[in-house]
């Protein structure tokens, strides 16, 4: 759990490039990206532990 924490902090912290928002974007418009439910979880729980 640890190391996920930990990873999901260093990309949080890491601005994405113009290529991989490039990237994204092609991916949402073909309707070929599909989101990490679990990464997504743990993102809104980081945040709402930020917060308290």
């Amino acid at each position: 759990m640890q190391k996920s924490v930990s990873r999901i902090i260093r990309q949080v912290r890491t601005r994405p490039t113009h290529a991989e928002l490039a990237e994204l974007k092609s991916r949402i418009a073909s309707g070929t990206y599909q989101p990490n439910a679990r990464e997504i979880a743990a993102r809104m729980m980081m945040t709402e532990y930020r917060e308290v």
